[in-house]
């Protein structure tokens, strides 16, 4: 399945307003805000995989630390800057074109 850039976000997420020069190729990417969270997501497509046409794990992680530091700003009420010291990541399963 081949997810078009304009599918609608997942529900509860709306477009993500924050950019940045790493993640600015992967758009759209999606977000949820809760009280002390912010969840990111997008609809994996071709720009997204490696060779083996699996969601890259280097994405996977970049998204996670972007999500890791936007929900550590969330919980302390907005008013920080945080910067990630470590970061371990397990991977569980593969993850799709049009996941």
């Amino acid at each position: 399945m081949v997810v078009a850039p304009d599918q609608p976000p997942p529900e509860g997420f709306a477009l993500h307003g924050r950019t940045s020069p790493l993640t600015d190729p992967w758009a759209p990417i999606y977000a949820r805000t809760t009280l002390q969270a912010v969840i990111l997501g997008l609809w994996a497509r071709e720009p997204h995989v490696n060779g083996r046409g699996f969601v890259h794990g280097g994405l996977i992680m970049a998204l996670c630390d972007n999500a890791m530091g936007l929900s550590c700003v969330q919980a302390a009420g907005g008013e920080a800057s945080m910067l990630t010291v470590n970061m371990t990541v397990d991977f569980l399963e593969a993850a799709q074109i049009g996941q």
